[in-house]
C-alpha cells in the first residue's frame, strides 16, 4: 500500500474517526480495486476515495443518514463500464465490517473510481 494512504488511514484511526477494523477493510478494499482495475492507488490519486469511504463507514456505524446522489447522475453512472464492479466491491466491505452500505453510496464510489480510471 502507498505510504501516504497508509498514513492517512493511520491519522483517521488516531483521531478516532475510524477504527482498526475499518483500516483493515479499507486496506483490503484498496488492494482489490487495484487488482480489478489495474490501477495503482496512491495518496495523490486516491486520497478522496479512501477518505470518503472511511467517513461513510463511520457515519453508518454511528447511525447517521447518508445523502443520496442526484438521480440523473446516478443513472449516468450506472451506464458506465466500471459501475458493474461497484456492488461486489461494496459487498466485500459490508461483509468484512458487518454493515449495510446504502445503494445511494454506490454512485459516490463510482464517481471516485471513474476519476481514478480517467487519471490513470
Amino acid at each position: 500500500m502507498d505510504i501516504g494512504l497508509k498514513q492517512r488511514l493511520d491519522l483517521l484511526e488516531k483521531t478516532k474517526q475510524i477504527n482498526g477494523d475499518t483500516v483493515k477493510a479499507l486496506e483490503n478494499f484498496i488492494k482489490v480495486v487495484e487488482d480489478r482495475l489495474n490501477i495503482k492507488i496512491t495518496e495523490e490519486n486516491g486520497s478522496m476515495l479512501v477518505t470518503h469511504i472511511a467517513l461513510t463507514i463511520s457515519r453508518i456505524e454511528k447511525g447517521e443518514e447518508i445523502a443520496a446522489l442526484d438521480d440523473s447522475l446516478l443513472k449516468e453512472l450506472k451506464s458506465s463500464s466500471n459501475y458493474e464492479i461497484i456492488p461486489s466491491l461494496i459487498e466485500e466491505l459490508e461483509k468484512e465490517l458487518d454493515i449495510n452500505i446504502p445503494e445511494s453510496e454506490y454512485g459516490y464510489i463510482g464517481l471516485h473510481l471513474g476519476i481514478l480510471e480517467n487519471n490513470n
